[in-house]
């Protein structure tokens, strides 16, 4: 038989989504079927009765079970329901059976197997499962209705999980003779009220979404959630702090990265959560000035928010000092980058830097010879310069680490190193008005 159902609609506005109750009494066309004992191969799957008993026919002892599975496909697939009642209707189908009778005690239990309403029988009956079930209390009255049994968690159950459950199976819990209760199924055609109701009362929102943007000007950021049928919003801003509504602005007290998370909640209980680091700082802006003597070149950092550097000489040379100074082995133009950054940006800046020797000093730059270069712990002199000199070593930082007073002349001469780490180094050689500068490498 085809489910179709008799649907009726109540709406309720509830801000963004819709509180709705749609009740649920098939006729013939429903599925409901009897299995019994007496003839446990037979079929009862057309029966005008809904009923559970234990019974004597002819003197043998006889069990009736009833099942009933009803057509939750007219939810919406994003229903949350919030309420199900079952009404059964009871009728007195023979002239033998005057009502409820004796300790009728009832349970209904969720179905966990498939079953055909025209094939069900007593021996091929589906397996049922305690989970969710719902007891029927004995009955005050031989013609009682039970109405508003509250089946909310198991048709919370089937709804969830149509592939695992399919309806109910109503059996006594004492099965003895002579215990009953007798309803209306949905094959009763003499009054259509009679037949099994089930009333659903559900929520239905819009799909959920989670998302934010957000827009820094400086350590204030404002943020913008995207989530459009949230009703709630809770932010975590990362570095302690918390909000809940839509669209915060917070101020953070600290430059850096902060992982900032934003969870929303709709009208049907639904929550979801988005996380996100965010960029809280001002922007790199790289810069420099340099003064120069000879070959010599001393660099000063002017970058603004920086705080690490990266600066390439331009003859293969390089630095990650903010200040540095180096020595270039001849005259020429040389393009030197500095590269400076903080948490959360880079910043590059180049300038063309130009170096020489004038007439005399490059005359002494080809006359002096500084060896071995690299060096370990003992450098030698030797040259054309002949008279009282000043011999300093000075490190990229422009510390001076040795400074030794003597004459020279045009022997050679030993400088012990010892004492100075390995690194770059400037060696200059002064005298009366003139300086000469040597680029020397110490492993």
């Amino acid at each position: 038989m085809n489910n179709i159902y008799t649907v009726i609609f109540f709406l309720l506005a509830l801000t963004c989504t819709a509180q709705t109750t749609i009740v649920l009494q098939p006729g013939p066309e429903g599925k409901d079927a009897q299995i019994w004992t007496i003839n446990p191969n037979n079929n009862y799957g057309n029966s005008p009765a809904f009923k559970v008993f234990g019974w004597t026919h002819s003197g043998v002892t006889g069990i009736n079970r009833g099942l009933i599975d009803f057509d939750l496909a007219g939810l919406p697939e994003n229903a949350e329901i919030l309420d199900a009642r079952l009404n059964l209707y009871f009728v007195c189908l023979e002239p033998t059976y005057f009502g409820h009778t004796g300790n009728n005690e009832s349970v209904l239990q969720l179905i966990i197997q498939p079953w055909e309403e025209n094939m069900v029988t007593w021996n091929n009956q589906p397996a049922v499962t305690t989970t969710d079930q719902v007891f029927l209390p004995q009955s005050t009255d031989p013609y009682q209705d039970y109405l508003d049994i509250d089946v909310t968690a198991a048709i919370n159950r089937m709804f969830a999980q149509p592939d695992a459950y399919f309806g109910f199976m109503m059996r006594l819990q004492d099965e003895n003779p002579y215990n009953c209760l007798m309803f209306a199924s949905s094959d009763y055609l003499d009054t259509v009220e009679f037949r099994p109701k089930l009333v659903i009362t559900y929520i239905a929102c819009e799909p959920l979404t989670v998302g934010f943007s957000y827009e820094p000007e400086e350590q204030n950021v404002s943020f913008i959630s995207n989530s459009p049928t949230a009703i709630s919003w809770n932010w975590d801003f990362g570095d302690g702090y918390f909000a809940s509504i839509q669209n915060p602005v917070h101020l953070y007290q600290q430059p850096g990265f902060y992982n900032v998370c934003l969870t929303v909640e709709d009208s049907c209980g639904t929550a979801l959560q988005h996380c996100e680091t965010i960029d809280v700082c001002d922007e790199s802006v790289a810069g420099y000035i340099f003064d120069s003597e000879e070959l010599m070149v001393s660099f000063t950092d002017t970058s603004h928010f920086s705080d690490e550097f990266f600066w390439d000489f331009g003859d293969g040379y390089y630095s990650d000092l903010q200040h540095p100074w180096h020595t270039y082995d001849t005259s020429g133009n040389y393009q030197v980058c500095l590269r400076a950054w903080n948490d959360c940006s880079a910043d590059t800046v180049c300038q063309i830097v130009s170096v020489e020797l004038s007439g005399l000093a490059d005359q002494y730059e080809k006359a002096v010879s500084v060896y071995p270069n690299p060096a370990k712990d003992k450098i030698f002199i030797s040259g054309y310069i002949e008279g009282p000199v000043t011999i300093s070593i000075i490190s990229l930082q422009g510390k001076e680490l040795f400074k030794k007073e003597m004459a020279l002349s045009r022997n050679v001469y030993p400088i012990d190193l010892g004492g100075i780490s390995s690194g770059f180094y400037c060696l200059r050689i002064s005298w009366g008005k003139q300086s000469l500068s040597k680029k020397i490498v110490l492993f």
